[in-house]
């Protein structure tokens, strides 16, 4: 009896965690899970930092926000079969 198919490439996504989320990981079998990050968030303090730089000063150092993980279907335990 042959796999179901899409089987022999699931296997291989079953412990998999983006780094990017998209709505991308919510549409592929299974739905991926994923670190979502403050793109804007990030781009702003960057830009506020080369201001500070272009302007002859010395940017503020620090820590930038933390990605979160948004769990899904990649990193559950497998469905049980019957």
């Amino acid at each position: 009896m042959s796999p179901p198919a899409g089987e022999p490439g699931r296997r291989p996504t079953i412990k998999i965690v983006a780094w990017d989320d998209s709505q991308l990981c919510q549409l592929t079998p299974p739905k991926l899970s994923a670190m979502s990050h403050d793109v804007f968030g990030f781009g702003a303090e960057v830009a506020r930092r080369l201001l500070t730089v272009l302007k002859g000063g010395t940017p503020a150092t620090g820590p930038v926000a933390t990605p979160v993980l948004t769990p899904r279907e990649s990193t559950a335990p497998p469905a049980r079969t019957t």
